[in-house]
């Protein structure tokens, strides 16, 4: 491409750019700075619009990734992985001094005791519950409550 023909779209790009994307409004900035035709203007209009196009399209497909990639990172940050969870747990069980506001914090024995019930239940600590076995055998009599043949022992 010869360099005014670059230059004229380059024009046309950067008026686009500033917002003054009018046809009208860009052909009388293009044809009273550069002494052109209005056929002139609309060759370079054409080609301008559609380079205008790509690099809006390739700006938008750049947000839209960056945007999925920033809310994966943040949701992965907002989950609280096992390992962190208990790190949290064993800091409170083992009475870790937090400073909160300016004032420093200690764990309640209380909290201290439902942080290890937790970290017990997460890690299947607790052994298994013993169950009475309810499993009763109840003799029935196969030919109902007929004296004979309980006399037989069938």
């Amino acid at each position: 491409m010869k360099p005014n023909k670059q230059l004229y779209i380059d024009f046309i790009l950067n008026e686009l750019e500033k917002g003054n994307v009018q046809y009208k409004d860009v052909k009388l900035v293009f044809v009273s700075k550069f002494e052109l035709t209005e056929q002139t203007f609309v060759r370079y209009w054409k080609q301008a619009n559609e380079s205008h196009k790509e690099q809006r399209n390739l700006i938008n497909n750049a947000k839209t990734e960056q945007t999925i990639a920033t809310e994966k990172e943040s949701v992965k940050k907002a989950i609280l992985q096992k390992h962190e969870a208990l790190e949290i747990f064993t800091e409170i069980a083992i009475g870790k001094p937090k400073k909160i506001d300016g004032t420093i914090v200690m764990p309640s024995a209380n909290e201290r005791r439902g942080a290890i019930e937790t970290m017990a239940k997460i890690e299947g600590w607790e052994a298994p519950k013993k169950t009475e076995n309810t499993n009763i055998n109840i003799e029935t009599p196969i030919f109902g409550s007929n004296p004979l043949l309980k006399k037989l022992k069938l």
